[in-house]
């Protein structure tokens, strides 16, 4: 029996390469080389350009920096604090990793205080951040001394990785960190990630943006980007710099999660051998994450709290009477401040380690436990649901409209969101009963070959490796086997990860279907996969089979890495790319000349700074995106009524309209002709009501030959370029 296993073992292992012979080979057949080299080229061709040093990417590289070891101070300080917390997690790495998530969360709910205060000055800020730096102090004299002692540990585990992984992590940096340092136009950071932090900013104190739904998102993220945003001075909006460079730093911390959660999971034979991180390095190695990680979006942030709550309610599991109930409800807080899809999450999860530990250790010690994670996660997860109970009345704002109510949010928005949303992922079988089930189970390989339905986020062929890896991985565990003896908490930590993944991945389907949200569940299936690599290949007792797991494996990141270069290196057609990007981190390319080829609005945005007066407002028409405006203005996000019909719809003549918003403080219009072209006739005219778009006049012609709102006299041309115009709007008549 024992020799009829092993040959069983080895055909799962030799049908699961296989699979990742013939999924390499259909992917490497469709790059193109020539993108590669010609990135390449086109990198070196910078080096060709007057260069200048780069002042932002520097301010932006240490405010950044300040800030995340502010943040490991503060974490590690609160994780060192008390016996129960050194206990539960006695290893320095855990402590290391999980500091910065742990740091986050008061430190993103007293911002939130202070700007409430009205105290968005630069100078209150730099003292915010100089009082936060005086608390950290605390935990970097605990810490600094352990790293120090333990820097011979660090030099064997950094010789101990694959000299292939390395060189392709430097590779990533030297082309990552750049593009980080530059100026954010990625459509989210204009949004509202950056835009919302800017209007506060600009306005001196954090407040409610009318139109602005999504500026009440849980904001745990962007707290910390206000705060970086906010010390780097005047004008705010052009140094998002330290900001990006924040959710970069988050990158190494879902990698070590990983790591640390693969090697929890290894079998107990495993641990005989020299531990193996590859898993970890899969993750960085993903095309669309360090270019994800490059934006200043929430999604690293988002998977680093999940996979910590996961590794703590592993770790719990494993060790009931060392669990601090506290700590794993802080994770839980901090997750629920990144992503209003989070709350589900983890209360789900949460349930089902609290009857997990229940299983392994009794009611009594299990209902104090999962107490203090409640409570905990919730006195530190409701302020963003109470700051939008006063703002609007709906704790969870914008959704949850059809029970709550509130703000400006509608029907009509409600139903443009859900369809918008809707659109995202495949629905081969909308009309049987059982076609939801079959997209689920389809996703992994739906969203790998179909990145057209899930925002062109490229996962490559890792995911579907991993995934197979760990089938064949539970296939042969399943094998017959002489019986051994299980070692307590071993099968309550394996479905703790099993539930992880796959109510990770149910959450994620059945709310929205961007692969960069699916970030979670692939860490989560890394860290099995990377268990499943140390337990199952490394004690595969055929040579030949470990030698080609190991090639195969090395080929697909290398393969994901050149296809992350052929990306970056990408030279825009008419306006600037991802390499021009790269140049002003480089210090090869002026911010404000990149911004201006990028974004067709930038040079209007800079114009009205210059023509506004404190206290000047701006009408952004057509135009959603309300970062790098050097003044307030008023706007409507994407899913919100669009500018000017709330106006439209509640006075009756235009008059009136231009009245009510002098009122306001505005006193220039921007209407923005190119881009409300691309969505003019299918996102906007059917928003409209009968008579409406009469009213509003016709946004293409020339000003004074059309009637409407948008040809009046009150409006006094100040010219248009790259399909922009700006407007200067006459006072009342009195």
């Amino acid at each position: 029996m024992p020799h009829r296993s092993a040959r069983l073992d080895a055909l799962m292992l030799a049908l699961v390469l296989l699979f990742a012979v013939w999924l390499l080979g259909r992917m490497i057949a469709a790059l193109h080389l020539g993108a590669v080299a010609a990135a390449f080229h086109n990198l070196l061709s910078l080096f060709t350009r007057p260069w200048h040093p780069p002042v932002d990417a520097i301010a932006g590289f240490a405010v950044g920096m300040i800030l995340f070891a502010v943040l490991v101070g503060l974490g590690y300080a609160i994780l060192t604090s008390t016996r129960s917390g050194r206990r539960m997690l006695p290893l320095l790495s855990e402590r290391v990793l999980l500091a910065p998530l742990v740091g986050a969360v008061p430190v993103s709910l007293i911002i939130l205080l202070w700007g409430l205060a009205g105290w968005l000055g630069r100078a209150p800020l730099i003292a915010l951040l100089a009082g936060f730096g005086l608390l950290s102090l605390r935990g970097w004299l605990r810490l600094a001394p352990a790293l120090w002692a333990r820097r011979a540990v660090l030099v064997r585990f950094i010789r101990g990785q694959s000299p292939l992984a390395l060189a392709l992590s430097l590779l990533v940096t030297l082309w990552i960190v750049p593009y980080t340092l530059s100026p954010a136009v990625e459509s989210d950071e204009l949004r509202y990630h950056l835009s919302a932090p800017a209007q506060w900013l600009a306005r001196g104190r954090i407040e409610y943006l009318p139109w602005q739904a999504f500026s009440n998102f849980p904001f745990l993220a962007e707290m910390l980007y206000l705060l970086a945003m906010g010390v780097s001075g005047p004008p705010y909006q052009w140094l998002a710099e330290p900001a990006r460079l924040l959710h970069l730093t988050m990158l190494p911390v879902n990698m070590g999660l990983i790591a640390l959660l693969a090697l929890r999971l290894r079998p107990r034979a495993a641990r005989r051998r020299a531990p193996d991180t590859s898993s970890a390095w899969w993750f960085l190695f993903l095309p669309s994450a360090p270019i994800l990680a490059a934006w200043a979006f929430v999604d690293l942030f988002m998977s680093a709290y999940f996979l910590g709550f996961v590794y703590l309610g592993l770790v719990s599991l494993r060790r009931p009477r060392r669990a601090v109930g506290m700590l794993l409800g802080l994770l839980a807080a901090g997750a629920v401040g990144t992503k209003y899809s989070m709350i589900p999450l983890v209360s789900v999860l949460g349930l089902f380690w609290g009857g997990l530990l229940i299983w392994r250790s009794g009611r009594r010690l299990a209902a104090r436990r999962l107490g203090g994670a409640a409570l905990t996660g919730f006195l530190f997860g409701a302020p963003w649901l109470i700051r939008n109970l006063v703002w609007t009345g709906n704790p969870f704002y914008p959704l949850a409209w059809s029970w709550f109510g509130g703000g400006e949010w509608s029907r009509e928005n409600m139903a443009f969101y859900l369809e918008k949303a809707g659109a995202k992922g495949m629905h081969l079988w909308p009309d049987r009963w059982w076609g939801p089930l079959a997209d689920w189970l389809l996703t992994p390989w739906n969203v790998t070959f179909h990145i057209d339905r899930y925002e062109q986020h490229y996962l490559g062929p890792l995911p579907l490796m991993a995934l197979a890896l760990v089938l064949g991985w539970g296939l042969a565990a399943a094998i017959p086997k002489s019986p051994r003896p299980r070692p307590p908490g071993r099968r309550p930590a394996r479905l703790w990860l099993l539930a992880g993944i796959v109510i990770s991945w149910a959450a994620w389907f059945a709310t929205y279907q961007s692969a960069r949200m699916l970030l979670p569940t692939i860490g989560l299936l890394f860290a099995v996969a990377g268990a499943a690599w140390n337990g199952w290949i490394g004690a595969q007792p055929r040579r030949s089979l470990r030698m080609a797991a190991r090639a195969l494996w090395g080929v697909a990141a290398v393969y994901c890495v050149m296809f992350l270069v052929a990306v970056l290196g990408q030279t825009g057609r008419g306006s600037a790319g991802k390499l021009d990007a790269i140049a002003v981190g480089l210090g090869f390319e002026r911010p404000e000349v990149y911004l201006a080829r990028r974004l067709n609005y930038a040079s209007a945005a800079r114009r009205l700074g210059q023509l506004a007066a404190p206290g000047d407002k701006a009408l952004l028409i057509g135009e959603h995106r309300t970062l790098h405006f050097p003044l307030p203005v008023v706007a409507s996000d994407w899913f919100d009524t669009p500018q000017p019909l709330p106006w439209l719809r509640r006075l009756p003549a235009d008059d009136d309209v231009f009245d009510a918003l002098w009122q306001v403080g505005v006193r220039f219009v921007l209407l923005n002709r190119a881009e409300l072209a691309l969505y003019y006739e299918t996102d906007f005219l059917p928003r409209l009501k009968p008579g409406e778009a009469e009213r509003l006049g016709d946004p293409f012609i020339p000003h004074g030959r059309g009637a409407g709102f948008l040809h009046s006299p009150r409006l006094t041309p100040l010219g248009e370029r790259g399909g922009v115009a700006l407007y200067r709007l006459s006072p009342p008549a009195s």
